[in-house]
């Protein structure tokens, strides 16, 4: 999916985006869902269902289409006075709800038992973005040829070389009350924001990330090569990746 909106109908910022999604070299199916909600805001989605979880993608599917409806509740409620405070606890609650959701079908289905999910979930707002994480999606922020990731992974084990790094604790559906972060960044003009799922990180370096980003220049073919390039490089999980180019001035 690729696209193009401003902001707000009083900015001159404007989004360009695209994602994909593909279920890797090593998998027999895809647990990843994306979703992106569009018009005079922008809402950003990534689920990815626990590898070797029982019912991973339905998981994910759940979660992301709960909170496809939140989003759009919220970005119907904000304007240009809305306060970062407002969006975040809208977001964390957002994400909150995904979790009951996801909870009360595997209540209701024994062969769902123990499904649970990763998500990240983003909101553009003014000239801020405000993102929500639980698990082991990320964000990461390229600005000026300089990457820097704006989540946090919820594993045990944050040291790569560590055989337990991806093990996580915490994830939507696995935990009864959720505990997501939130964050609010500012953006602007020819800032360039990914999202993905950890079938990307795992197999792409933050320099062969960056060098990516830098070279190509459309949202598009970014996300066909950052996709390509993971399974490229062993493909062993799926991968799903949304790029989102900031283009434009600010707030009026």
């Amino acid at each position: 999916m690729s696209g193009s909106f401003q902001l707000a109908e009083n900015l001159m910022l404007t989004l360009r985006f695209a994602g994909g999604t593909d279920r890797g070299r090593q998998r027999e199916h895809n647990e990843d869902t994306y979703s992106i909600q569009y018009g005079s805001r922008g809402g950003f989605v990534v689920a990815d269902g626990l590898g070797g979880h029982v019912a991973g993608e339905v998981a994910s599917q759940l979660a992301c289409g709960s909170i496809d409806d939140s989003l759009l509740a919220i970005l119907n409620d904000l304007s240009c006075d809305t306060e970062t405070w407002y969006v975040e606890t809208a977001v964390l609650n957002a994400m909150g709800e995904a979790n009951e959701i996801v909870r009360a079908e595997a209540k209701k289905n024994v062969a769902l038992t123990g499904m649970g999910c990763t998500l990240l979930a983003a909101i553009f707002h003014t000239s801020r973005v405000t993102i929500g994480q639980v698990g082991d999606c990320r964000a990461y922020q390229w600005r000026a040829g300089t990457l820097r990731q704006l989540t946090t992974d919820h594993t045990i084990v944050a040291d790569m070389s560590h055989p337990n790094h991806y093990v996580l604790e915490r994830a939507v559906g696995i935990m009864e009350e959720l505990r997501a972060d939130v964050r609010t960044i500012n953006i602007q003009p020819k800032d360039r924001l990914l999202f993905c799922s950890d079938g990307l990180w795992n197999m792409l370096d933050d320099n062969q990330l960056s060098a990516i980003l830098s070279e190509i220049k459309e949202a598009e073919p970014c996300v066909l090569l950052l996709v390509d390039e993971a399974n490229r490089m062993g493909g062993e999980d799926n991968v799903t990746v949304i790029v989102i180019d900031i283009i434009g001035g600010e707030c009026e």
